[in-house]
């Protein structure tokens, strides 16, 4: 087997380099894009613009949140180089003092990045007279969908709603989501680190 197939974290195409982080994008996150525009496809084209509209805002709403780490682990002294996005999201690999302070306030600021989409986007949508898609389990069901999803507000909801979920998701108190390792900075100093994770 060649070297670079022996990891397979290593079998990712760069995607640029953006504020100086490498952005490289993982084949299996490729193959899981062109299977949902594939399958979109075969429903109609109004199916695929819908596919790809999506997931580009996915794509971008998990790229941001990683930027979020970075950044946040730049701003306390630490060094974020690299991130790779893949079918579970995003990985930013960042090196932080190893304090629980460090830890938490790199940890935090993906999250929060997701935090702030909300509250914009959410603020639109609550001034055209309407509420955001609160429901992570019924995106349709927002009242809000009776625009229609040629409607710009109806993009505006979408974009809510996948940052919503990535909030929520992330703040599971468990490995491997951000949640997992805040909760680890909460006990750390208690515990120790060891025990804490």
């Amino acid at each position: 087997m060649p070297d670079w197939m022996a990891d397979p974290m290593t079998w990712s195409v760069p995607a640029g380099r953006y504020f100086g982080i490498r952005v490289r994008v993982h084949f299996l996150f490729v193959l899981f894009v062109l299977s949902q525009l594939l399958s979109a496809y075969k429903g109609g084209r109004k199916d695929f613009y819908f596919a790809l509209g999506t997931l580009t805002i996915l794509f971008f709403s998990v790229l941001f949140h990683e930027f979020g780490h970075c950044f946040a682990a730049r701003a306390i002294g630490g060094e974020a180089e690299e991130v790779l996005m893949w079918p579970l999201g995003g990985l930013a690999f960042v090196s932080v003092p190893n304090t629980p302070r460090a830890h938490f306030i790199s940890t935090i600021w993906g999250p929060l990045v997701n935090v702030i989409i909300c509250l914009v986007t959410g603020s639109v949508i609550v001034f055209q007279g309407y509420w955001p898609p609160l429901n992570p389990f019924d995106l349709f069901g927002c009242e809000l969908f009776v625009v229609g999803l040629n409607h710009w507000l109806a993009w505006v909801a979408i974009t809510f709603w996948l940052n919503w979920i990535n909030v929520l998701f992330n703040a599971i108190p468990a490995f491997p989501m951000d949640g997992g390792r805040i909760f680890r900075c909460l006990l750390w100093n208690r515990m120790g680190f060891g025990r804490a994770t």
